[in-house]
């Protein structure tokens, strides 16, 4: 809709639009002054309106989308790693074909993580993979009984390891196991290496940290 507001020598056009629930005001820039070129004059003011309006509006929706982009970034970071009840059974039928693998598993501190290593677990053992103990030289060691010892670890992200002496038996295993956790949305880092001594070197260790930001 258009206001206008008389003055003394002609009229300032005013248009008015509705954005967000709210009537915003558009001042349009000079005046109208009456004469023979009163018609002609309106005409061009208004298209020039119409063509700020426009642009006016574009710039919100890039804004608006760029908004909801942002929130649904934040959201993710937000939402916790989960590994459903399907994407369970999904690892366990992977990983069957791997049955009698050892491993042990060490967590970060976190409600996040220890849900997580929790489900990883589940899936394994009904895998037919054989939990063992922690060991890990002076980290802390937190027992749940009837499973395994866990251990604490500070790192960030999921990490699938061996050691660098079972790097042929356990190496293609940690690839698989890393891989099908990643297809299942949880993302696995694949590591075989020089383990530290007196760490349970002869099973392949999960190191569930917390989640990357």
């Amino acid at each position: 809709m258009v206001r206008l507001v008389y003055r003394c020598l002609g009229v300032d056009i005013f248009f008015c639009y509705r954005r967000g629930g709210r009537i915003r005001r558009l001042r349009i820039g000079g005046r109208i002054r009456f004469g023979d070129n009163r018609v002609q004059d309106f005409r061009f003011v208004t298209r020039e309106a119409n063509e700020r309006i426009v642009a006016a509006q574009e710039r919100a929706s890039v804004a608006e989308q760029r908004a909801a982009e942002a929130n649904l970034e934040l959201a993710k970071i937000k939402a916790p790693r989960i590994l459903t009840p399907a994407a369970q059974q999904h690892v366990s039928e992977q990983m069957r074909a791997f049955a009698g693998t050892p491993f042990t598993m060490g967590v970060f501190n976190d409600p996040e993580p220890i849900d997580l290593m929790n489900q990883i677990d589940n899936a394994l053992v009904a895998a037919g993979w054989q939990e063992t103990e922690w060991k890990s030289g002076g980290d802390i060691v937190i027992g749940r009984s009837p499973r395994p010892n866990f251990g604490y670890t500070l790192v960030i992200g999921l990490y699938v390891q061996a050691d660098n002496k079972h790097a042929s038996d356990f190496g293609p295993i940690v690839q698989a196991l890393a891989a099908i956790l990643t297809a299942e949305g949880v993302p696995a880092k694949p590591e075989v290496g020089r383990m530290a001594p007196e760490t349970n070197n002869d099973a392949i260790k999960i190191l569930v940290g917390k989640k990357p930001l």
